[in-house]
């Protein structure tokens, strides 16, 4: 016995059959919102999901006699297409048998999909996608993660690769809907999506996230092109059947300044195409796919970004894709930062503008940014983005590394001392450990030029200002009263985001 559960992402309806007594057929928890119980189109494919096994599997053991079309080694999993050796009973077409030569023939988009877990040794799953993915199955060995990791990637490729020939895209973004449209943002893995949707969702009115990882994309039949909720947001569970008219596409970089500019029609292809799901080897899907993206960005317009990680980027982009005057916004620096700390920790750099007066007068606010990188070791002298208590960071030079006491030497841990460059006196100390700093500010941008603040003159100026600590608080009054710095200062000192 078994069970069909129908489901409607972007005008699309989907089946997919379970075993009555299949407990996969429970865990659709995000695809809820998109199920359909009355039936208003026939499926434009089918998913049907084989019991877990409990012994060999034939289909699993003859991938090895199969030519391996692609393989995606990822961090977290790995997917790898076969081209299946297609025998002539396997396939029918309109009621009759299809002959070898039929049934391998270029023109059928058939395909072994295996999808496994670094660490899950001997669990797989299996997807026998046939006849251009409308018609598929999946065959799961191993634990309930396993199988729900297999359902999801399998649906997934079904619908990207199966709608891409009924002109409906699925697309690697972040989608904020306000007002009716939809703007999404594109980048590379780490680029910061995700950073600059929760931007706009904290400074700008009237905003909510629609999809924060696969959004879908078509046209209707006025040719007027939407943007579509689905049941696949990556790890922000945003699961809305919702869509919105695509107000603009958005391609992010990470920079050390703030800066949007609208892009030509093969900018925007080669900025777009990148981040679809497509098999671009097949010709029938890339043609139809390709004819879908030309006509949305002869509609839609595309900007590239380059843009720090702070509520000024979220300004910049709002007022070129809506064509309003934003208000002044800021976001609140244990929020920046926090979304900081979580590029960096992924292995990215990332270019933050400083803010504040405490690291004068190498770094001055308002005017320099900072590449900060994560480093494995930490030494005297480092300048350094650290949480000195919960949701409190600092920008502030290394200035003594002490071990921790003898009871507690199996620990890693360390007692760092840091200080501003521009602080004095005995309250200008902060202290943190080892584990609490964030990563280390590898160069400073200064009008555009990078600068290495641990060689050569620069290296020399730091050294001799440190060396000129007992004196530092008459120099520094000095300093500020040097033209036009005060109105620096009170430039920065209304800055989203400060340094301390």
């Amino acid at each position: 016995m078994t069970i069909k559960k129908h489901y409607k992402v972007a005008e699309l309806i989907f089946e997919v059959v379970f075993d009555t007594n299949d407990p996969l057929s429970e865990k659709m928890e995000n695809y809820e919102p998109f199920e359909c119980h009355t039936l208003t189109d026939t499926p434009f494919f089918s998913l049907t999901v084989d019991t877990p096994l409990t012994e060999s599997c034939p289909q699993h053991e003859n991938l090895k006699n199969q030519t391996v079309i692609a393989d995606f080694d990822e961090p977290d999993k790995r997917i790898v297409f076969y081209k299946p050796i297609l025998l002539a009973d396997t396939i029918r077409q309109n009621g009759q048998l299809a002959s070898p030569e039929e049934a391998n023939s270029g023109n059928r988009v058939n395909y072994d999909i295996l999808f496994t877990l670094p660490g899950k040794a001997n669990q797989f799953c299996l997807l026998i996608a046939r006849d251009g993915f409308t018609n598929g199955r999946l065959i799961t060995k191993g634990a309930q993660p396993v199988r729900l990791f297999g359902l999801n990637n399998a649906l997934m490729m079904m619908f990207a690769y199966a709608g891409a020939q009924k002109g409906v895209l699925l697309q690697h973004a972040s989608v904020i809907k306000r007002n009716g449209k939809g703007f999404l943002f594109l980048g590379k893995s780490g680029t910061g999506k995700s950073t600059h949707s929760r931007l706009w969702l904290n400074n700008i009115d009237g905003c909510e996230l629609l999809n924060d990882d696969n959004p879908a994309l078509r046209e209707n039949e006025a040719g007027i092109p939407y943007v579509f909720g689905t049941p696949w947001s990556g790890k922000t569970p945003c699961y809305k059947n919702d869509k919105a008219v695509i107000g603009g596409f958005v391609k992010l970089s990470q920079a050390p300044v703030n800066k949007i500019k609208k892009l030509g029609t093969i900018q925007s292809y080669a900025a777009i195409i990148p981040t679809l799901s497509n098999l671009r080897w097949e010709r029938s899907t890339s043609d139809n796919l390709n004819a879908t993206v030309n006509s949305l960005i002869s509609k839609v317009p595309t900007y590239a970004l380059d843009c720090l990680p702070d509520a000024d980027a979220a300004r910049v982009s709002f007022e070129a894709l809506t064509g309003e005057v934003c208000k002044k916004i800021s976001i609140r620096n244990d929020l920046l930062f926090s979304d900081v700390k979580i590029l960096i920790n992924e292995g990215k750099k990332v270019s933050l503008k400083v803010n504040g007066n405490s690291m004068l007068p190498f770094i001055v606010g308002g005017r320099d940014s900072v590449t900060l990188c994560k480093k494995d070791t930490y030494k005297k002298g480092d300048i350094v983005l650290a949480e000195i208590s919960k949701r409190v960071f600092v920008l502030h030079r290394i200035v003594r590394i002490d071990c921790q006491p003898k009871q507690e030497s199996q620990s890693k841990f360390r007692n760092v001392t840091l200080r501003g460059d521009g602080n004095s006196g005995k309250k200008a100390y902060e202290h943190c450990r080892t584990e609490d700093i964030v990563a280390r500010a590898e160069s400073v941008v200064r009008n555009g030029k990078e600068i290495n603040p641990y060689k050569g003159f620069e290296a020399l100026k730091q050294g001799t200002w440190v060396f000129l600590n007992p004196i530092r608080r008459w120099l520094m009054a000095a300093y500020r009263r040097t033209p036009g710095l005060k109105s620096n200062i009170q430039h920065f000192g209304k800055s989203s985001a400060t340094m301390r």
